[in-house]
């Protein structure tokens, strides 16, 4: 429990992802964006990996240092790649989130702050970063588990402290990103169309 907390507090960044396209629509600026000889995609996941990286290793090694000096060396350095892969697919269903709901900044008139409070509210509470899944009654963490939010974070942060880490955990992952990428795909596509005709 103290252990999933802190992994949660350290790599909170990494948990709920967010890019500076919702920004970028609400102040226009993405119409210079796209003309920009890179895709909004790239653009966007790339600028969001410049200002986490860095961060990212940094916390990371400190947080392994520290579990390994409180737990007596506790660390299970075996689970380590599986939480990197778990990790590497929470921030991808992060990153698509967060251009699914910029798209919806757009459908709903640019009113930012409203879908970007549904979505950190969302994300806050059914994601297991602040209210950690074991607490809850067992008939609830089954059902939690399965929707999208656990994936950013109560599934990676699992796969690193609780030996009930199955790879049906990593299966769930893989689905939520197929399921965001059939749905970000087309909404994408559409919404730029739209940004086009009213001149960004």
């Amino acid at each position: 429990m103290v252990s999933y907390i802190a992994i949660a507090q350290v790599l909170g960044f990494l948990l709920q992802p967010t890019t500076a396209i919702g920004d970028d629509l609400a102040n226009g600026t993405v119409a210079t964006r796209m003309l920009w000889p890179m895709s909004l995609v790239k653009y966007y996941v790339s600028q969001w990996l410049g200002h986490v990286i860095v961060p990212s290793l940094i916390s990371g090694c400190l947080i392994l240092m520290a579990w390994h000096i409180a737990w007596s060396g506790s660390v299970q350095m075996g689970r380590v790649p599986v939480f990197l892969v778990s990790l590497l697919l929470g921030v991808i269903i992060g990153i698509e989130f967060d251009f699914i709901f910029s798209m919806l900044i757009v459908r709903v008139e640019n009113e930012t702050w409203f879908a970007n409070a549904i979505r950190w509210s969302l994300v806050a509470i059914f994601n297991g970063s602040v209210i950690p899944f074991v607490i809850l009654p067992e008939s609830w963490q089954g059902v939690l588990r399965w929707q999208p939010f656990a994936s950013m974070a109560n599934i990676p942060i699992d796969s690193l402290v609780s030996s009930g880490f199955s790879l049906s955990s990593l299966a769930i992952q893989l689905i939520w990103v197929v399921v965001f990428t059939l749905v970000c795909v087309p909404l994408y596509r559409a919404t730029w169309k739209r940004i086009t005709v009213l001149g960004g």
